[in-house]
């Protein structure tokens, strides 16, 4: 949330259920906050990709002291975090519902394999329906050939 507007939220229920120093927002240059009552504010002042916004998120959560992160977003967050190579396990939410790339947007839109060789894999893929849903996770796998 590089603008930070999930802290003009607090009826949110992640605010509920989770304390402010367990949950931390990132926010980018844009974003006018600088504290909140609500989660723990990390800012990255400086405009970058969107890859590039993921890994430096990372390394400031790293710095302090976190060492598991659940990115949570949609197609633009999910195909960013793919392309900077980030994540080790992918837990993928489809719904019923079929937009198509022309009006929807695409979950590896800015990541793609240039060839088989270069490609992902999952290992240990589970697939659980919830119900209208489904849910496919497994450990993100690099292909070396």
């Amino acid at each position: 949330d590089s603008k930070g507007e999930i802290l003009s939220r607090p009826e949110l229920q992640i605010f509920k259920v989770h304390s402010p120093q367990s949950l931390y927002v990132i926010v980018g240059p844009e974003c006018r906050v600088t504290s909140s009552s609500h989660a723990q504010v990390v800012r990255i002042d400086e405009t970058v990709s969107p890859a590039a916004y993921l890994q430096k998120s990372l390394r400031a959560l790293w710095e302090r002291g976190l060492r598991s992160v659940w990115i949570e977003g949609g197609a633009a967050t999910l195909s960013s975090a793919l392309h900077a190579g980030i994540g080790d396990r992918l837990w993928l939410f489809q719904g019923p519902h079929l937009l198509g790339a022309r009006h929807g947007r695409n979950w590896t839109e800015a990541w793609g394999a240039e060839d088989m060789q270069s490609r992902q894999t999952l290992d240990g893929v589970r697939h659980l329906a919830l119900g209208p849903d489904h849910l496919t996770t497994g450990r993100m796998m690099s292909v070396k050939t």
